[in-house]
């Protein structure tokens, strides 16, 4: 009989243990679970933060835009139509060219046009001012150099 009264006795310490651990584990997963739910709550309230901005940002944009295009066309009223269609031309040519190097830019090919070294380019300049006309050449005393930035006043002479 002490041998069974021994083992309940073990068996109600083991029984107590395992409540007790019970208990810890449930506080502990309740605890969880507030910390998981106050989380969720904070990222909701960010999220909605930021999409208020986000909102409010893309409201200014467009406003700006608005703004932009209003001040474009009063001041295109007075542009000078060949300045209007070299910007038509630029932006036609962009466009035009976007595809071709949509690619290089996204580092994913080479340059549509290889890569040119400073020798090439100045070389390509020289040509092309050499074939150039000559009302399309700059005017200059100084036998074809750009001015120096040097203005020279003549020395007058005083007679003493």
């Amino acid at each position: 009989m002490t041998s069974y009264l021994a083992q309940e006795v073990e068996l109600s310490k083991r029984h107590e243990a395992i409540l007790s651990q019970r208990a810890v584990l449930l506080q502990q997963m309740e605890s969880h679970l507030e910390v998981h739910r106050t989380g969720k709550e904070f990222h909701a309230v960010q999220a909605e933060a930021a999409r208020q901005r986000n909102t409010e940002l893309k409201n200014d944009l467009k406003y700006a835009v608005e703004q932009l295009k209003t001040r474009r066309r009063r001041t295109m009223e007075f542009v000078h139509p060949d300045i209007v269609n070299l910007e038509t031309h630029y932006w036609g040519s962009i466009e035009e060219n976007i595809p071709k190097w949509e690619q290089f830019l996204l580092g994913k090919a080479k340059s549509p046009r290889g890569m040119k070294t400073k020798a090439q380019s100045k070389k390509e300049h020289h040509i092309s001012q050499i074939l150039s006309s000559p009302k399309d050449r700059p005017k200059s005393s100084s036998g074809g150099l750009p001015p120096s930035g040097l203005i020279s006043k003549p020395a007058v002479h005083q007679h003493g």
